[in-house]
């Protein structure tokens, strides 16, 4: 795996990153914690686990559950840098993301879980504790932390 162009920008709450994993490029947004959807509990098809599946889940969880302040649809929200594309990732985008944490020093990563977009019932989503690594099963009404991407 390749790695460059690290950077970092504070916006109060929000942080900024970057970095290169191979070919494709993430921006990371550091968001506080939030539920998976927005209470509704249903079955959205968001079940990309793999990467470049995040974004049609994210299209797929914010279809379904509409507007609120939940994870997918802060990701899609979210504007910054002049871009607007960006989404909840899928578990092996939010794994990927795991493996470069040493890139992001001001990321806290004690016993902190993020939300993927990978879906695996009515009631249950995937997430990633960032102190070990552990993908779990989690009730979407679950508040965890929130990391928004883009592909460029």
């Amino acid at each position: 795996v390749i790695i460059s162009n690290y950077s970092s920008i504070n916006y109060g709450e929000l942080t900024s990153f970057s970095a290169t994993f191979n070919t494709t490029t993430f921006s990371v947004t550091i968001n506080k914690s939030k539920m998976w959807d927005n209470g509704t509990n249903y079955t959205t098809n968001a079940i990309g686990a793999t990467i470049g599946t995040g974004s049609s889940n994210t299209n797929n969880i914010t279809s379904y559950s509409g507007n609120g302040a939940y994870a997918a649809k802060l990701c899609e929200d979210y504007e910054n840098g002049g871009y607007s594309d960006w989404y909840l990732p899928s578990i092996d985008e939010l794994t990927e993301l795991y493996n470069q944490r040493s890139l992001f020093p001001t990321l806290n990563t004690t016993g902190v879980y993020y939300w993927s977009s990978t879906e695996l019932s009515l009631t249950t989503a995937r997430r990633k504790l960032f102190s070990t690594g552990a993908t779990v099963s989690s009730a979407k009404s679950s508040l965890s932390y929130v990391r928004a991407i883009r592909k460029f």
